[in-house]
């Protein structure tokens, strides 16, 4: 799996987020294949979702990011960890939500990779 496999799973995973995209792909000022924005937008979908209590599509969410940890090559795994888990700290950070909130959907790989960035950010205060 490659970088270009990220959203299709992602949307495919969480349907809800497909009317969204289309939104932000519609957007004048949108650039294709800039997977670092275009995942940071599925994490505000992702805190959106979490703020309304709607969690419905977290297992199936977190079961592609678990997948695309285990099977993407180098630019996937980047663009999970440090595109969509970075980006939902900060979205998570800024809404004031405990970050411990999304512990319960992420598999080990997820769970993992959060960890070592909880561990980075506090070094960087």
């Amino acid at each position: 799996m490659t970088e270009s496999d990220v959203l299709p799973r992602l949307l495919s995973a969480c349907p809800s987020f497909q009317s969204r995209w289309n939104e932000y792909v519609q957007d004048e000022t949108y650039e294709p294949n800039q997977i670092y924005i275009d995942v940071g937008e599925f994490a505000r979908h992702l805190m959106t979702l979490l703020q309304a209590g709607k969690v419905e599509e977290f297992p199936a969410v977190f079961t592609a990011v678990e997948h695309l940890l285990e099977q993407g090559n180098k630019e996937a795994r980047n663009a999970i960890t440090t595109g969509l888990l970075e980006d939902l700290y900060f979205e998570t950070e800024y809404a004031g939500v405990s970050l411990r909130e999304w512990r319960k959907y992420f598999g080990p790989r997820a769970t993992k990779a959060w960890e070592a960035y909880l561990i980075w950010a506090k070094k960087s205060d």
